[in-house]
């Protein structure tokens, strides 16, 4: 029988086991299923074409593939994948596979699709907790403005914006961001005021997401 200080201690020392597993940094990469970024050294959560349009429950890991018990649904699906990111090494380690593509979406009418809003949950966070979630997409070649305006929704609500013409170094931060009662962020893509582009083009080719203590 365990003395109450060895309970104690086993008590604390499963807390931070618990701690240590929830705190990882998650990456997912949003493209092709051509070009999955698989990496044995830094593990990465992939959604593509074959899986975005009915995804629920995804279980996401942590880039040293521990089990998070972050999961992820997307509630509105995106028009399909976007080739024409940036294709060079870059970007705090992103890899070329993660930053070459992305998903897009729309509002005006293209490839059969129209009135696009992507909307993404994770869910799973810690309530106690604080969450950074950081964006990149590229579409190079691109004579106009494709700004993306990404609104999250927890215990409060932000928006943050990311123009992905031409794009080959910018991401976009979040403030550290309370997740709802439940534990939920809900992610909705929607077209930036300074979007020009005629068909109202947005995209998400990488999202991070870390604990902010």
């Amino acid at each position: 029988m365990k003395t109450p200080a060895l309970l104690l201690a086993a008590l604390l020392a499963a807390a931070a086991t618990t701690a240590t597993a929830s705190a990882g940094t998650i990456l997912i990469d949003f493209g092709s299923s051509a070009t999955r970024t698989e990496s044995p050294d830094s593990p990465w959560n992939n959604v593509d074409e074959t899986n975005q349009g009915a995804l629920e429950g995804m279980s996401l890991v942590d880039t040293q593939a521990k089990e998070t018990g972050v999961l992820l649904d997307i509630l509105s699906p995106f028009g399909g994948p976007n080739p024409g990111g940036v294709k060079t090494e870059r970007l705090g380690g992103f890899p070329v596979t993660a930053t070459g593509d992305s998903l897009y979406a729309n509002i005006e009418r293209f490839n059969s699709h129209e009135n696009l809003r992507p909307v993404l949950r994770l869910r799973g966070l810690d309530p106690r907790r604080k969450y950074v979630l950081t964006f990149f997409a590229s579409r190079m070649g691109s004579s106009d403005n494709r700004t993306t305006r990404y609104t999250i929704e927890g215990a409060a609500t932000e928006a943050v914006e990311l123009d992905a013409a031409n794009n080959t170094d910018r991401t976009i931060k979040t403030t550290p961001l309370s997740p709802a009662r439940d534990g939920s962020l809900v992610i909705t893509l929607t077209p930036g005021a300074a979007n020009t582009n005629a068909n109202r083009f947005m995209y998400l080719g990488v999202l991070e997401i870390s604990t902010a203590d």
